[in-house]
């Protein structure tokens, strides 16, 4: 089996293929009374038609 190794990227190196989704970016709120938080629109996605985001949810343990 072939080992992968990782590097940690930056944001600038990424930039050419997208976003990055990263939940430090944004200031999450709760939801669920408090029992999740959701971080919301974590990525520019370009319609002709409408709008969607991307989200994360951090649940409580």
């Amino acid at each position: 089996m072939k080992e992968l190794k990782l590097n940690q990227i930056k944001k600038d190196q990424f930039q050419p293929f997208g976003d990055i989704i990263d939940k430090k970016q944004n200031i999450p709120f709760k939801i669920n009374n408090g029992n999740c938080l959701r971080y919301n629109d974590l990525a520019k996605l370009s319609f002709t038609n409408g709008k969607a985001g991307i989200s994360l949810l951090s649940p409580k343990k």
